[in-house]
């Protein structure tokens, strides 16, 4: 490859003798022409290295075989009831359950509500697996000196004076009758129902309805709220005069949330 030739023709250094100066238009075109040579060899290169193509693996595509017949689908099992575990009693599991009591009190001229727990909650429930609608839900018992709330004060107040522990040591539900419960339930299934019974505190019982919501979580184990709301004058609930304390609700909301274990 030549180089080519710049500004009046001169491509090569003047040869008109000894010592002569080669113009400066003539050298610098040299360089560039040497420059662009050296950069248009790899463009060349690469260009012809563009024009083959990698080859790419293609997977081969499955193919259906000749004469076969697509596997049946599965028929969806049943969902299981409680009945198809047979009949059993469910326990209830202390550690896992609370008894809250909620009621409204005035300090000062500051409403506040307070909230107190029980942990030590004791019961059973029955299924007969012939007809769930008439399981049969056993006492509910509730620690009475186990109660407690964020004041010391008022726990001691509370297990001496109201619910008077030492000598009436258990808060008891025994129910009588329940409605809204279906025929059968599948696990997963939500129930809602009401159950009826007498609540004892001290040496007072009177009726109480309890709404319930119990969750089917297994055919070994039910997850269940149920939730009452009771005067405390029917049950001679008397609070003790206490400094600071204006005023207390005359209602007080029951709940209880509870798991469930069927026994072996």
């Amino acid at each position: 490859m030549m180089p080519p030739s710049f500004g009046s023709g001169q491509g090569h250094a003047a040869t008109d003798g000894p010592g002569a100066a080669r113009p400066r238009t003539g050298a610098r075109a040299w360089r560039v022409w040497r420059a662009a040579r050296w950069l248009c060899l790899p463009m060349l290169i690469l260009a012809g290295c563009a024009g083959v193509p990698e080859a790419t693996e293609v997977a081969p595509s499955p193919t259906a075989t000749v004469g076969s017949t697509p596997s049946p689908q599965a028929t969806p099992e049943p969902t299981p009831t409680i009945a198809a575990a047979g009949p059993g009693t469910f326990i209830i599991l202390p550690a896992e359950s609370a008894a809250r009591f909620f009621i409204r009190e005035r300090l000062g001229n500051s409403p506040h509500r307070v909230v107190g727990e029980s942990r030590k909650v004791s019961g059973t429930i029955d299924v007969n697996p012939a007809n769930a609608a008439r399981a049969n839900i056993g006492p509910i018992r509730v620690d009475a000196g186990s109660f407690v709330t964020d004041d010391e004060l008022r726990d001691s107040t509370l297990r001496a004076l109201i619910l008077q522990a030492d000598q009436y040591p258990d808060i008891v539900f025994t129910p009588t009758s329940s409605t809204g419960l279906p025929e059968a339930a599948g696990v997963g299934d939500e129930l809602a129902f009401e159950v009826t019974g007498d609540w004892t505190i001290r040496e007072v019982t009177r009726p109480v309805t309890f709404a319930v919501t119990l969750e089917v979580l297994s055919a070994d184990r039910l997850q269940g709220r149920a939730e009452a709301t009771i005067l405390r004058s029917d049950f001679g609930l008397t609070i003790p005069a206490v400094p600071g304390v204006a005023e207390v609700g005359a209602e007080v909301r029951l709940r209880f949330t509870f798991i469930a274990e069927r026994l072996p």
